[in-house]
């Protein structure tokens, strides 16, 4: 049964390899967690001597739970993306709109994050799946983020922006996967076009 548990893990790891052929992925284990850090940072046991630089995304069976944050030798700090500081381009699967999801300390207690800058037109609902959008060439297209709890119009008047809650959950991350290397295979799909 120990075997089992510790095999399972893997086994979805690995449905995710296959359905992305171009990643290339280094396991690790959590070997410590930041006390102090509502955000829910914690430590892995790989670092620079594994490949590992400031940036890459970490992963678990549940979708993206971070990047890699300070880098020594064997070990590395994880930046949930819970951190005011961590900045991700995500899509709505559903409509196609994009925008940034940003840590906020307000909603750390939650396991959520804040979507911001989606369109002022955009249909983006409660219950929607929110994956990156690739923007950029450190996280790849497609890995699961959360689903949208709820969306309102932002403070500025000319954006809309919601919540997200998290599918991986910090506190549950126990064995992980930093994506050292992927390949873009396809650009961030455009956002429908409006009829008239």
């Amino acid at each position: 049964d120990e075997l089992k548990n510790q095999n399972d893990p893997y086994r979805r790891f690995f449905s995710i390899s296959d359905s992305n052929a171009d990643y290339t992925l280094e396991p690790a284990t959590v070997i410590a967690r930041v006390p102090d850090d509502p955000s829910g940072s914690f430590i892995i046991n790989i670092g620079q001597s594994h490949g590992i630089t400031s940036g890459m995304p970490v992963i678990t069976e549940n979708g993206l739970v971070g990047i890699v944050g300070r880098v020594s030798d064997r070990y590395c700090r994880v930046q949930t993306l819970m951190d005011p500081a961590v900045n991700i381009g995500v899509l709505d699967s559903a409509t196609l709109d994009t925008g940034i999801l940003t840590g906020d300390a307000a909603l750390s207690e939650e396991s959520t994050a804040r979507l911001t800058y989606l369109r002022l037109q955009s249909e983006a609902a409660a219950g929607n799946l929110i994956l990156t959008s690739g923007y950029g060439d450190k996280i790849p297209q497609g890995l699961t983020v959360g689903y949208l709890s709820e969306v309102t119009l932002a403070s500025s008047g000319l954006t809309r922006e919601g919540v997200v809650d998290l599918s991986a959950r910090p506190e549950n991350a126990r064995q992980v996967f930093v994506i050292t290397d992927f390949t873009v295979t396809q650009a961030v799909p455009e956002e429908p076009e409006e009829t008239p």
